[in-house]
C-alpha cells in the first residue's frame, strides 16, 4: 500500500470514529497528570487522541520498515560492488585486499572466491555489470593487438595482460623499451624485450642500457645476441668489451661453440678466426668454439698443431672427427660438435 493512501485513509477513519463517539458518548472525560492536575475533554476528543497516536505508531512502523529495506538493498548494491572489484582485482592477478562486507552472505561469498585462481574469459557473453564488461572490452582489444589505457586498473607488471599491453605499445615505439628494462616486469620478458631491441638500436643507443658497471650478469642468449648485433653492425669494439660481454653472460663451453655456429653468417671466415684467437685468450672454454671453426674452414693441420698441445683427453669429439678425415671419411661436422 503506498503511504499517501494510507495517510488519507487514517485520517478519514479517525474522522469517522471520532464524530461516531461524539454521537453515542456526548459527555466529557477528565484525565490526571502526573502533576495532579486534570485535563477534561469530550470523549470524541480522547477517541480522536488516541486513534492518532495509533496511527503515528503504525506509521513510524511503516516508515522503519521502508528506510530499513533501503538501507538493506543500499548495502546490498555496496557489497555487490565490493564482490565485482574483489573478482576483478583476483583475475588480474592483484594482491589480496582486505574488504569489510556489511552482509553476512557477502562476507562469506567473498572468503570463498579468495581461495580460487579467476582467469578472465576473453570470448565469455556479456555479464550486465558495466564494470566487468568495460575490462572484458579492453582486455580484447589488447589481446587483438592494440594499446589501451589500463592505468586505472593498477595491473600488476607480471601479469599476462599488462605484459601484452606493453608489447602492443613497443611494436609502435621501440624507445620505451629501453625504460622497460628497468621496471619489475618478469626476467624472460625483459631478455625478450633486450633482444627485439637490438633490431631497431644503434650501437651508440646500446651504450644507454647496456652498462657494465650496473648489471650484475646477462642472459646466455642476450650476450649472444649482443655479439651477433655488434658484429651485424660492423662495430669496431675493443677486445676487453667482448670479454666483458662473455664474462658477464657466464659463457660456457657450449655457449662458445652456439657462438660459433651462429656467426658463420655475420663474419668473413678470416674475421671470424680472428674474433675466436681472442676469445681464448680471455676464456679457455672458447677453444672449442675456435676448434669448430677450424674444422668448418677445413684447417686442419691448424686443428693438429692445437690438440697436438692438450691432454689426450681433452676434445675427443675433434679427435674422432680427425682421425676420420685422416681414414678418408668424411661425416658432417655438426655429429662431432
Amino acid at each position: 500500500m503506498k503511504i499517501r493512501y494510507y495517510l488519507g485513509f487514517m485520517v478519514i477513519f479517525v474522522l469517522a470514529i471520532s464524530a461516531y463517539v461524539y454521537h453515542a458518548v456526548p459527555d466529557s472525560f477528565a484525565v490526571a497528570t502526573p502533576d495532579n492536575r486534570k485535563i477534561e475533554l469530550p470523549a470524541a476528543m480522547w477517541a480522536a487522541i488516541f486513534l492518532s497516536c495509533c496511527f503515528v505508531l503504525s506509521l513510524l512502523f511503516i516508515s522503519w520498515s521502508f528506510i530499513s529495506k533501503k538501507l538493506h538493498a543500499f548495502y546490498e548494491k555496496k557489497d555487490f560492488a565490493l564482490l565485482v572489484d574483489q573478482v576483478i582485482n583476483q583475475s588480474l592477478g592483484k594482491g589480496e585486499q582486505h574488504v569489510k562486507f556489511k552482509q553476512e552472505c557477502f562476507k562469506r561469498l567473498s572468503k570463498v572466491l579468495s581461495r580460487f585462481n579467476i582467469t578472465p574469459k576473453i570470448d565469455s557473453q556479456i555479464s550486465g555489470v558495466d564494470s566487468v564488461d568495460d575490462l572484458f572490452g579492453i582486455l580484447r582489444q589488447i589481446t587483438l593487438g592494440y594499446e589501451q589505457n589500463i592505468k586505472k586498473y593498477n595491473i600488476p607488471y607480471d601479469n599476462e595482460f599488462f605484459i601484452k599491453n606493453f608489447m602492443n605499445k613497443f611494436k609502435k615505439d621501440y624507445r620505451i623499451g629501453i625504460n622497460a628494462l628497468k621496471s619489475p616486469m618478469p626476467n624472460l620478458v625483459k631478455k625478450d624485450i633486450f633482444i627485439q631491441l637490438l633490431e631497431f638500436i644503434e650501437v651508440r643507443d646500446l651504450q644507454k642500457f647496456l652498462d657494465f658497471e650496473k648489471i650484475d650478469s646477462l642472459d646466455k642468449d642476450m650476450g649472444l645476441a649482443v655479439i651477433e648485433f655488434l658484429q651485424r653492425k660492423k662495430s669496431k669494439v675493443s677486445d676487453s668489451y667482448l670479454h666483458e660481454i662473455v664474462k658477464k653472460s657466464s659463457f660456457e663451453a657450449k655457449d662458445y661453440l652456439e657462438l660459433a655456429k651462429r656467426l658463420k653468417s655475420v663474419y668473413v671466415p678470416d674475421e671470424l678466426l680472428r674474433f675466436f684467437e681472442r676469445l681464448t685468450l680471455f676464456d679457455e672454454k672458447a677453444e672449442i668454439g675456435h676448434l669448430y671453426v677450424l674444422c668448418d674452414l677445413e684447417m686442419m693441420d691448424l686443428v693438429r698443431q692445437k690438440l697436438a698441445g692438450l691432454s689426450k683427453e681433452e676434445f675427443l669429439n675433434v679427435r674422432a672427427y680427425m682421425d676420420l678425415r685422416a681414414q678418408g671419411k668424411i661425416y658432417p661436422l655438426h655429429l662431432f660438435f
